[in-house]
């Protein structure tokens, strides 16, 4: 229960990510919308990187006013005395969060009232003419962006002149990904970076291919970039926070495409800022900055599923067979460095099915059969129960093998084929 909101419940604002991390450029644009920008550098001091959820801060009232005195200030950047900066810290933090909270939080059955804004005092000391970090909001829209079912691959809806606001006059420009015409207007003065949270309705199916995206062409209508802002592959918000525009953008685009085609028609709620220059903003570049994380997330987690991908996505030549076998033993593998390495092994029961007990199924599964294992000299590194008469069996450890075990229950016979990497 709230009291903010007459006693009842309250509740995170839509397309608000549960789980807020608060990046410096975050917090200079919230100072900045409320005509705080001076309190920039010593509040992302305080806060930058702090994270918490939305679903716990906005299920009640927002924290009391802490009454912050100049001398908060001096203590929060005195590096020399870090009990003091921490206290602080917290008293800053609980400052922020008491004047964030209508930013992201509402009631659920009455309207939200207003926070009222707590101005702390000017810091002890001279601003010694540096501008703050936070940018200047030129052009903001919200609504919904659609994608036409029927459209051919890379086919594309040019929503330029729904969207973008109408400065000069309305170009035709090349596309650097999608196919066909697509219209272009000149980037507002001193354009440095979008805002965008981008969200697939929840009603639309997922589509893997589809996508919405801002295209940016420099005087000579050449394509520099496509941006992906949404995605159809997730029902998520898709938030990118101060998304930089490259160097050398005159005009800008904004369309939806399907790289494979668009089956159905599909619906994105749409939030999108433009941040320009002018006062406060210096720089093309305030790191950390949240688009370069995400860019990296997705390359480190691409490395990451190449270094791991099983060993049959890359294919497998038959070698030596190894026929007749029965009881227990092993036998060497190929283990040469540089040459050709185990990938897997092939399993073919001969003898012994079906007589032993088994479950019906596509194979049907097999009890009792054995066990195979690979090992190096050091000791085993996997094993593996056999469960049907004709199995395969990779592992990313096959190539540090050099020799494979078994174990086959009485009566039970197998042929054992090793799976090579192809020449």
């Amino acid at each position: 229960m709230t009291a903010l909101c007459g006693g009842g419940s309250s509740r995170p604002k839509a397309n608000t990510l549960e789980s807020v991390i608060l990046s410096s450029s975050g917090i200079c644009a919230a100072l900045h919308r409320w005509g705080l920008d001076r309190l920039c550098q010593a509040v992302v001091v305080a806060l930058s990187g702090k994270q918490f959820l939305a679903s716990v801060i906005c299920s009640v009232d927002p924290p009391p006013d802490p009454g912050l005195v100049a001398q908060d200030w001096i203590d929060l950047l005195n590096f020399t005395n870090s009990g003091q900066a921490a206290v602080a810290g917290e008293r800053v933090a609980q400052w922020f969060i008491h004047n964030y909270w209508q930013d992201i939080c509402e009631c659920v059955s009455v309207p939200t009232p207003p926070v009222s804004l707590v101005l702390p005092p000017q810091p002890t000391g001279t601003n010694p003419n540096v501008p703050p970090g936070a940018p200047s909001s030129c052009f903001s829209w919200n609504g919904t962006l659609s994608l036409s079912a029927g459209l051919p691959p890379n086919g594309k809806n040019d929503l330029t002149q729904l969207v973008l606001p109408p400065i000069g006059p309305l170009t035709n420009v090349t596309s650097g990904g999608a196919v066909g015409a697509l219209t272009a207007y000149a980037t507002p003065v001193g354009l440095k970076s979008i805002t965008s949270t981008v969200q697939l309705d929840a009603n639309d199916p997922i589509d893997s291919g589809a996508f919405v995206i801002v295209e940016y062409f420099n005087a000579q209508h050449t394509s520099l970039r496509q941006d992906t802002i949404g995605q159809g592959s997730v029902h998520t918000p898709v938030h990118l926070a101060q998304f930089a525009v490259p160097a050398g953008a005159a005009f800008w685009s904004l369309y939806t495409t399907d790289v494979s085609g668009s089956p159905a028609q599909l619906d994105w709620s749409t939030q999108i800022t433009a941040d320009c220059g002018g006062p406060g903003f210096t720089s093309d570049c305030c790191p950390p900055d949240p688009s370069v994380d995400i860019r990296l997330r997705q390359i480190t987690d691409l490395v990451i599923q190449l270094l791991n991908r099983p060993a049959e996505a890359a294919g497998y030549v038959k070698g030596t067979a190894h026929p007749g076998i029965s009881g227990t033993a092993s036998f060497n593998v190929p283990s040469v460095p540089g040459g050709p390495s185990l990938r897997g092994m092939l399993v073919e029961l001969t003898a012994g099915v079906p007589s032993h007990i088994q479950l019906p199924g596509v194979p049907e599964y097999q009890w009792d059969m054995g066990w195979m294992s690979v090992l190096t000299g050091d000791g085993m590194i996997e094993e593996r129960r056999i469960t049907r008469q004709h199995q395969l069996w990779f592992a990313t450890s096959f190539p540090l093998a050099t020799t494979f075990g078994y174990y086959l229950f009485p009566g039970v016979v197998a042929t054992f084929t090793e799976l090579l990497a192809p020449a």
